[in-house]
């Protein structure tokens, strides 16, 4: 006698069904993309940690640059000047007639040369209107004077643009303007808008080195800016 048994369907494995193109580009390029500026966060603002706490002895050094921003930078500069730590002194996007109007309020030592600071609109152009001062007066050191929140990112721009300089740099924090109102949610703030200002400094770095033209002068950047200015930025 012949068994006849039923007739199983055959269980053929499930295709592997190809990722979707999105999910595949997210996985590759945005999700380390992320990973990266969370790091880069991070260590931006464990350097704003380290340069808020930053202490040490000044030398006289041949130019005291001044970043313009908080009002208290340029008095934390003329403090320099008067224990005559600096042999000139610049204020970036000031002139010197600006300058020695200035001076009326504070004592210069007679010695101390004024430099005209030139033009700027952000701080990669402190940065760039600085490397002219270095190379027209042939300058061997400064003392770069801005506030603690702005330093990290002002000395990583003058340490990068200078790199193959053999200027010396030292740096001076000016104190916080207590006259503002300098919450948690105000530090939070500037540390948040300095963070994203970072990465379009370092834009304006790189547009520069390959066209050789200042992004400002550029219209279609400028636009540009404004937006990510308006949109992506805190007003304090």
């Amino acid at each position: 006698m012949v068994n006849i048994y039923p007739l199983t369907k055959i269980q053929h494995p499930t295709p592997i069904q190809p990722m979707p193109l999105l999910k595949l580009i997210l996985k590759l390029i945005f999700l380390p993309l992320i990973a990266i500026i969370l790091l880069a966060g991070i260590i931006q603002l464990s350097s704003m940690f380290y340069f808020a706490r930053h202490t040490t002895t000044l030398k006289k050094a041949d130019l005291l640059i001044v970043f313009p921003g908080d009002k208290s930078r340029i008095p934390a500069a003329f403090s320099l000047a008067e224990k005559d730590l600096g042999k000139n002194m610049a204020i970036i996007g000031t002139t010197p007639q600006q300058l020695r109007r200035k001076v009326k309020k504070y004592t210069l030592p007679p010695a101390t040369q004024l430099i005209d600071g030139g033009t700027s609109c952000s701080t990669f152009e402190d940065v760039y209107t600085t490397n002219k001062i270095i190379q027209q007066h042939t300058i061997n050191s400064l003392i770069l004077v801005t506030s603690s929140y702005h330093m990290p990112r002002a000395f990583l721009l003058l340490k990068t643009f200078n790199f193959a300089s053999n200027t010396k740099l030292q740096i001076q924090l000016a104190p916080i303007n207590t006259t503002k109102d300098h919450t948690l949610t105000k530090k939070i703030k500037l540390y948040y808008n300095e963070s994203m200002k970072l990465w379009g400094s370092l834009a304006e770095m790189a547009i520069y080195r390959f066209t050789g033209t200042l992004p400002s002068k550029i219209e279609r950047l400028n636009t540009i800016d404004t937006f990510l200015h308006t949109y992506f930025l805190f007003d304090v």
